[in-house]
C-alpha cells in the first residue's frame, strides 16, 4: 500500500467529500444509537464525534488485492486517503464538540438558575469519607 501523491493533487475534492461523508455518517449513526439508549444529547454528540473517524482496519481492507480489483486502484487509494484524513481531523472535531458541549452546559446552567428564581447558595451537609490527614484538614475548612 503506497500513497499516491498524484491522486491527492488531482482528486483532492473527491477525497474531501468522501472524508466529510465518512465523518458525518458515522457521527450521525453513533449519535442516533446513543440517543436510542437514552444517553443525553451532549454525551451522544461527543460520543459520535470521538468515534466518527475511519479505522485502521479500513487500511487493511482497502489494500487487499480482491478489494482493489473490485474498486480499482485509484478509488481504493482515494478511500485510504479519506480514512487517513478523517483520523487526522479527529482532534479538531473533538475540540469543536467540547466547545459546543460547554456552551450547552452553560445554557442549561443559566436556564436552571433563572427557573429556580434564586441565586442564593444553599447550605448542605457533606460527608467526607476517609481517615487520611488531608481529608481531616479539608473537612475542618468548611
Amino acid at each position: 500500500m503506497a500513497l499516491d501523491t498524484h491522486i491527492i493533487l488531482q482528486q483532492w475534492w473527491v477525497i474531501a467529500l468522501v472524508t466529510v461523508v465518512i465523518v458525518l455518517l458515522k457521527a450521525l449513526l453513533i449519535f442516533l444509537a446513543a440517543r436510542s439508549l437514552k444517553i443525553d444529547a451532549r454525551s451522544a454528540l461527543q460520543m459520535g464525534v470521538l468515534l466518527s473517524q475511519g479505522s485502521e482496519f479500513a487500511f487493511v481492507i482497502f489494500a487487499m488485492a480482491p478489494v482493489q480489483a473490485a474498486l480499482g486502484a485509484e478509488y481504493s487509494s482515494i478511500l485510504i486517503i479519506a480514512v487517513a484524513a478523517s483520523m487526522a481531523l479527529t482532534p479538531v472535531l473533538v475540540n469543536a464538540s467540547r466547545r459546543l458541549a460547554a456552551k450547552w452546559a452553560d445554557e442549561d446552567w443559566n436556564s436552571s438558575k433563572q427557573a429556580s428564581g434564586s441565586e442564593q447558595a444553599h447550605d448542605a451537609s457533606v460527608i467526607t469519607v476517609g481517615h487520611g490527614r488531608g481529608r481531616q484538614e479539608g473537612g475542618q475548612c468548611a
